[in-house]
């Protein structure tokens, strides 16, 4: 993502993350997205939403695969 006015104003690295994955075996069963907002002023806060959305993601991935669905 590009970063935001600010950050380019303080030269700052955009610290937010997303991911997208289609899901399903051709891809069009699901899509699974995460977007996680990185707080600016955490030192480690381009990893905490990395993290956040690789964990989401790979738990989303899973919970179709053993379910074939998102129905209940």
């Amino acid at each position: 993502q590009p970063p935001g006015t600010a950050h380019l104003a303080e030269a700052l690295p955009c610290q937010d993350a997303s991911r997208v994955v289609a899901l399903g075996s051709d891809g069009a069963d699901a899509w699974a997205a995460c977007v996680a907002d990185g707080a600016g002023s955490a030192v480690h806060s381009a990893e905490g939403s990395r993290i956040a959305c690789d964990t989401t993601i790979a738990a989303a991935v899973a919970y179709f695969d053993h379910n074939a669905s998102f129905s209940t």
